[in-house]
């Protein structure tokens, strides 16, 4: 996929909440987190469909995962995670990933604004809404800057249903006093 726009549409049930959507050559794919066990302490998503990998994700989070102490494997293989929940300013927060010889960036530019993921030569910037319906939150509009393959999709598409709040600012300071109770260097307590 290169220098294409795709769109996501939001969707609910009575166990699965997430997004779908054709991703131009690569096909329809499916992201959604699956609702946790009552009292759970961890939530999980996935990602399937079309030419991209599996990909899955766990981290703590009643039903609805975090980053702290996320995992997170395309194709059965794990991607290395890290951040700075203390950081100051959104750069140093960012999201690191590192999948075979890549490095990513994920950043996310605030409550209900555009998160970006991007690598040498690539941007993927998935916003709220579309260009017909800026305010609409059952649709998320992508766009990929550069030539995107499968895996880098998956990864940018996945945290569609994560809680990355703590990439913010303010959600940074919210959930600062829980970082300080539990420094785990999955959960940005060591960077």
């Amino acid at each position: 996929m290169e220098n294409a726009t795709f769109r996501l549409e939001g969707f609910r049930d009575s166990f699965l909440t997430g997004w779908r959507g054709v991703l131009g050559d690569f096909g329809h794919v499916t992201v959604q987190r699956k609702g946790g066990a009552s009292g759970a302490y961890r939530g999980f998503a996935e990602l399937f469909g079309g030419l991209l990998p599996f990909t899955e994700y766990s981290a703590l989070g009643s039903g609805y995962p975090g980053l702290a102490e996320g995992i997170l494997t395309v194709g059965g293989e794990e991607v290395q995670l890290s951040y700075n929940m203390r950081a100051i300013k959104r750069s140093s927060r960012a999201l690191k990933l590192s999948y075979r010889e890549r490095s990513y960036t994920y950043t996310s530019f605030g409550f209900a604004k555009p998160v970006q993921l991007v690598r040498d030569g690539l941007e993927i910037t998935i916003s709220p809404g579309s260009a017909e319906s800026p305010r609409d939150t059952s649709l998320r509009s992508g766009r990929v800057v550069g030539v995107a393959d499968p895996v880098d999709l998956a990864i940018a598409t996945i945290f569609e249903v994560v809680d990355t709040s703590v990439l913010t600012l303010g959600g940074a300071i919210a959930t600062a006093p829980f970082a300080m109770m539990r420094p785990h260097p999955r959960n940005g307590g060591y960077d």
